[in-house]
Parts: C-alpha cells; sequence; structure tokens
C-alpha cells in the first residue's frame, strides 16, 4: 500500500501543474453593430457625452458596421489584461478553444474566443500607445459591468466563474 501511494505522489509531481490565471484588469470596450455609423456616432458623443467614443482613457464604446435585421448588436465585449500570452496558453489548459496566435497592431495585442452561447469575447493587453488620452476627464471612472443575454446558464456560470474568476 505504501508503494503505490510513493508511486501516486512521485507521478503527481511530475505532473504539469494547471497554469495560473494571468490577471484581467477589466473591461477595455463593448463593440457594437449598428446600421448607422454617423447617427450612433452623435447619440454616443452629443447625448451620452463620449467625446471620441470614449469612457475614459483606457475604456472606449466601439461601432461597427453592418447591422442586419434581427441580428444581435453586441458584437464582442473586450477584457483587458496585462498578459495575452498567459491568458492565451491558460484558457487553451482550461478546455477554452483560442486562436491559433495573437494579433498584434499599433494599439497592441489581442486574442477572441467564443463563450459556451457564442458571444465573442476578445482578450486586449494594450501598448502604451493603445492608452490613448480621450482629451477631456471622460463620463466615468470605468465601465462597470457589461450584461449579455445566455442560453446555457451553467455553461456560461462555468465559462465567466470558474474560467475567468
Amino acid at each position: 500500500m505504501s508503494r503505490f501511494l510513493a508511486v501516486t505522489a512521485f507521478v503527481a509531481a511530475l505532473a504539469p501543474a494547471s497554469a495560473a490565471r494571468p490577471r484581467i484588469v477589466g473591461i477595455s470596450h463593448v463593440g457594437l453593430r449598428v446600421s448607422n455609423i454617423a447617427a450612433s456616432g452623435a447619440f454616443y458623443e452629443e447625448f451620452l457625452g463620449l467625446r471620441g467614443l470614449r469612457v475614459n482613457a483606457r475604456q472606449y464604446v466601439e461601432l461597427m458596421p453592418g447591422l442586419a435585421p434581427e441580428q444581435d448588436r453586441l458584437d464582442h465585449i473586450a477584457l483587458e489584461t496585462d498578459d495575452a500570452d498567459g491568458l492565451r496558453r491558460y484558457l487553451a489548459s482550461r478546455g477554452v478553444d483560442v486562436a491559433d496566435r495573437i494579433t498584434r497592431d499599433e494599439t497592441g495585442r489581442r486574442f477572441t474566443v467564443r463563450d459556451p452561447d457564442g458571444h465573442a469575447v476578445e482578450f486586449v493587453q494594450p501598448s502604451p500607445a493603445g492608452r490613448r488620452e480621450s482629451g477631456n476627464a471622460g463620463v466615468s471612472d470605468h465601465i462597470l459591468h457589461v450584461g449579455i443575454i445566455v442560453g446555457d446558464v451553467p455553461a456560461s456560470t462555468r465559462f465567466y466563474g470558474d474560467v475567468l474568476g
């Protein structure tokens, strides 16, 4: 019996440790699909006071053309991380289907996954250039939350609660 425990302990010591989840700093932005960019931009800028569609220096609303009838207006939610590579590895270790690579541009590094209901969840590691000052104090210190409609509550709870924390 003691040999079995010793072998089990030895094998467990050799097994790769579960990857620790890198920090998710907060919400980066919300991407909305719209039918009229000019009208939607005017609404967010003039009515809500989001100059340049920015909530503050770090967070913003992204508008994308091409809203079709009956299409979900939410294109994606984006969460900020300070370690895109580590977060991609962590999500893969938890069974999440991740992109083959991280894309890069002048604003930072990013990759996208799908939640259990098919919503696009983008993870962004901003570059210093990607954190532009908005030219004003902003309308808020931060976006508090983003609400989505889910069909499979247990699967979504596992994804957002257990996997993303």
